[in-house]
């Protein structure tokens, strides 16, 4: 996958965006609400770079257009031949800046490309930034408990 944005390219992982990607995975107080963390780089390795299709799922970095470097990444699965599930991490010092507002808003048209009619991510309750970035993309939450809720949107 190459998908070139305005600000941001996504695109596959390459072995060279592996010790950036465990940087920011491995800041555990950054990444307290993310599930993929804590690895060492040979166990990043052999998670990210292997060849997996959509219905696997794959890890997807985010570039940064202007500087060439790794700024994030989506994690994205085909539920069905029509729904997916996305989640997505974004370095600590590109948060807040609209990098991956634009990233989610470019995978959405390519997904609708690939005729998918429904995506989904879950979020705990407690990360409130991320239930908003969602929120702005025009998710709603269809299901919740008191630890995570479940936000979809239909394209």
């Amino acid at each position: 996958m190459n998908l070139v944005l305005r600000r941001v390219t996504i695109t596959d992982l390459t072995i060279e965006m592996i010790p950036t990607f465990m940087k920011y995975h491995n800041d555990l107080e950054w990444m307290i609400f993310q599930g993929l963390k804590g690895l060492t780089l040979v166990e990043y390795q052999e998670k990210l770079l292997v060849k997996t299709d959509w219905f696997e799922g794959k890890q997807i970095g985010i570039i940064d257009n202007e500087n060439k470097k790794l700024i994030g990444d989506i994690y994205v699965k085909f539920d069905s031949l029509s729904t997916c599930t996305i989640g997505y991490t974004i370095r600590p010092e590109y948060a807040k800046m609209g990098y991956m507002k634009e990233a989610l808003q470019g995978l959405i048209s390519w997904l609708k490309t690939q005729e998918i009619t429904e995506v989904c991510a879950t979020v705990l309750m407690e990360n409130e930034a991320s239930i908003q970035l969602l929120r702005s993309l025009s998710f709603n939450i269809f299901q919740e408990n008191t630890k995570e809720c479940i936000l979809n949107r239909f394209l």
